[in-house]
């Protein structure tokens, strides 16, 4: 079978193209960054980063690092990178005849557990329950910083999807524009929301998981293999939108998935970022789960079109198990 399909409600295309179908155990493994004699995100180890600027307790308190001071016997630990993309004290922009302007912003590594070899896949209940609020609450406390429009929520898993440290963690970029990515959905919202729609249409064989909250989704236009998203059925457009039981059902949710990845495909490298405008309650948030099972070549490069070689119905079904 080879189709080329359209985006929900973008004008963006993907090609089917199941007759270079691999079978899901044929996709290569993940290739972990080593782990270092010292990792810098492990208990102990505290010093070797910039001071903490939230650390959550098992008892529930925040705390944060001072410069001679670190906090130990935490839950998770969010810090500043310590080779920001953005900064909160910029450099001045050199001339230049096209647009530019200084680099300002905060670049956040929220370190999600204590366990080196751990990750959202195998946290227990209140773990991934505590990653959730974690993830609200930076969201938040970055979107009241005076300048930022945008705050990008992320996680790379694997050398492959861009991770340099194999101790489970997930990055935040505060921005001060909205992402374009995001704008370009919102000039697809009228009346309406488009996802409320998708929700509403999109065909059982496709669906990978539901339950009363979210609905994860094999899309219609995957532009990768088993890629998935997971989607609020309630209309909210941002992680500070959701009540503490969707919140709770948004991790249990997140780490199903993840698990039945692993199950299905291997130990395999992936992003998962997180699409939500808090400042327009017209946008409907959602996560997307992308594997890095492909190559983005030439072709992908030069068109935006992508080749998926699993549909997304096949995919879901191994995913349901």
């Amino acid at each position: 079978m080879s189709e080329l399909r359209r985006h929900y409600f973008l004008d963006e295309y993907c090609i089917i193209a199941t007759e270079r179908q691999k079978r899901p155990t044929d996709f290569k493994r993940l290739q972990h960054a080593s782990k270092p004699a010292k990792c810098p995100f492990c208990p102990g180890n505290e010093h070797m980063t910039p001071p903490a600027s939230a650390v959550y307790m098992p008892d529930g308190r925040v705390l944060q690092d001072s410069d001679g001071h670190r906090v130990r016997g935490w839950s998770i630990r969010c810090m500043p990178n310590k080779f920001p993309a953005l900064s909160p004290s910029p450099t001045p922009p050199r001339g230049s005849p096209f647009c530019v302007r200084a680099g300002y912003g905060f670049h956040e590594v929220i370190v999600e557990t204590p366990r080196h070899d751990a990750s959202p896949a195998t946290l227990d209940d209140g773990e991934v329950e505590l990653l959730m609020k974690v993830y609200a609450e930076r969201c938040a406390h970055y979107l009241s910083m005076p300048g930022i429009e945008y705050v990008s929520l992320f996680k790379n898993f694997g050398m492959e999807a861009g991770a340099s440290l194999s101790h489970t963690h997930t990055q935040l970029i505060a921005m001060p524009l909205l992402a374009p990515k995001v704008a370009g959905e919102m000039r697809a919202y009228g009346a309406g929301c488009p996802m409320c729609a998708v929700l509403d249409r999109e065909a059982d064989v496709r669906v990978v998981r539901e339950d009363e909250h979210f609905k994860v989704l094999s899309p219609y236009c995957a532009k990768v293999p088993f890629e998935m998203w997971v989607v609020p059925k309630r209309h909210a457009a941002s992680l500070q939108g959701l009540s503490h039981g969707e919140l709770v059902a948004l991790g249990r949710a997140l780490r199903h998935v993840l698990r039945r990845l692993h199950d299905v495909v291997g130990d395999v490298p992936y992003n998962y970022m997180f699409f939500q405008h808090p400042s327009d309650g017209r946008y409907h948030m959602y996560i997307r789960i992308a594997p890095k099972l492909s190559i983005t070549a030439g072709f992908e490069l030069g068109t935006d079109v992508y080749i998926n070689v699993v549909s997304p119905e096949d995919a879901a079904s191994y995913l349901r198990g």
